[in-house]
């Protein structure tokens, strides 16, 4: 592993400039699970962000500005959820048995909730592991979910499943699927040794496996860039690593007391970000009193450098960063002491303000008690720009 230098520049409003601002979006505390295990995830489409909580799944619609609303699987502590056509599905784990992964799914009735957890899955959750959905870009039906028991996967929806036993010594991390061939994936984490590795299976059928971190905590995120798959990175405590011959060899840049939780690539710009938390000493009067800063850096070479473009949030607590997506010019963050945004990209984010406001509201669906409806119904009766519909 090679590395390269690195000096991280401090820029707090300097010559003009300006950090980007931290705003609430003033999700219920006590909707946060308050367990160590697990990583609860977040997720937008269509202008709505939804958020898996202790209490199931909530929404915000983002164009009104409208307070949370519960969306689904309400009393069930989530990790993730994934959406094809009215079929809903969810991985969480118990409140009081952190460990205890269930699986469940339900269709346009969303007062019916099938339990389909598969046995294997008994004890399968671990410390801190995240439990994510990854649909495979080219068939939404076939799901990928690591676990402490090894990888799973469904071609069926959740239907049924097949586990891939190859890496029950394996924790933390994963999956990702290649974008230039979706028949390969790749789980990150780190092993039993506390290495960090990267296994790559094609059609779900173990290949190989390479250390590519020695003697650090496990890999918290891994990202193939689309436009070249042959450049990845992947984020740890401290470091980024890049590779641009597909994950041969890596070079690493340290960004120190800096624990990065998240890349995120923007593809129209070519520019990538990595979301995280730092601690800091601060002198107030007589006191010396620790903090700690949400942290967001920004790199337009690849990954090659970092640069901060956002330091905020001041907090006395540790937070613990559980997920951040990238829309329309805005980072959407969820961790431990709620749901953030911060505008990266003024720009975009004003062009979508605009698209907002000129949107008509005949695309909005709403149902007879005035209640927004997401995704539209696939039957019963509706009502969309002031006229009601049967289907």
């Amino acid at each position: 592993m090679r590395k390269t230098l690195f000096t991280t520049v401090i820029l707090l409003a300097i010559g003009g400039y300006a950090f980007p601002q931290h705003i609430s979006l003033e999700f219920p505390k006590e909707m946060i699970q308050k367990n160590d295990y697990g990583c609860p995830s977040l997720q937008i489409k269509d202008d709505t962000l939804f958020v898996c909580c202790a209490d199931g799944i909530y929404c915000k619609d983002l164009a009104s500005d409208s307070d949370w609303e519960p969306y689904a699987f309400q009393g069930y502590s989530l990790q993730s959820f994934a959406r094809h056509e009215d079929a809903l599905i969810a991985v969480g784990l118990e409140e009081d048995k952190g460990s205890e992964v269930f699986i469940l799914k339900t269709d346009g009735d969303r007062m019916h909730t099938e339990n389909i957890t598969p046995s294997s899955m008994h004890n399968a959750g671990g410390y801190n592991t995240p439990l994510r959905f990854t649909p495979n870009p080219a068939n939404p039906m076939s799901l990928a979910l690591i676990t402490k028991n090894g990888l799973y996967s469904t071609c069926d929806f959740g239907e049924s499943w097949d586990n891939m036993k190859k890496i029950s010594s394996f924790y933390g991390g994963g999956i990702v699927y290649n974008p230039s061939d979706t028949t390969e994936l790749l789980s990150y984490g780190e092993n039993i040794s506390r290495e960090g590795v990267v296994m790559r299976y094609v059609n779900f059928s173990y290949r190989d496996m390479r250390v590519v971190l020695e003697g650090r905590d496990a890999m918290s995120d891994f990202v193939i860039i689309p436009h070249n798959t042959n450049l990845r990175l992947f984020s740890s405590d401290e470091i980024i690593c890049r590779s641009d011959d597909g994950g041969k060899t890596w070079e690493y840049t340290p960004l120190k007391n800096n624990m990065i939780r998240k890349l995120l690539f923007d593809a129209d710009d070519n520019v990538m970000y990595a979301v995280g938390y730092f601690g800091r000493c601060i002198i107030e009067g007589d006191e010396e009193n620790y903090y700690y800063f949400n942290v967001i850096y920004e790199s337009r070479d690849d990954g090659s450098s970092w640069l901060p473009i956002f330091d905020g949030g001041r907090c006395e607590e540790q937070p613990f960063i559980y997920d951040a997506v990238l829309d329309h010019g805005s980072i959407y963050q969820f961790s431990s002491h709620g749901v953030f945004k911060v505008i990266v990209n003024k720009e975009k984010a004003s062009v979508r303000n605009m698209t907002t406001e000129n949107h008509g509201s005949s695309d909005v669906i709403y149902d007879l008690m005035g209640r927004r409806l997401i995704p539209p119904p696939s039957h019963g009766i509706y009502i969309r720009g002031g006229r009601k519909y049967v289907r």
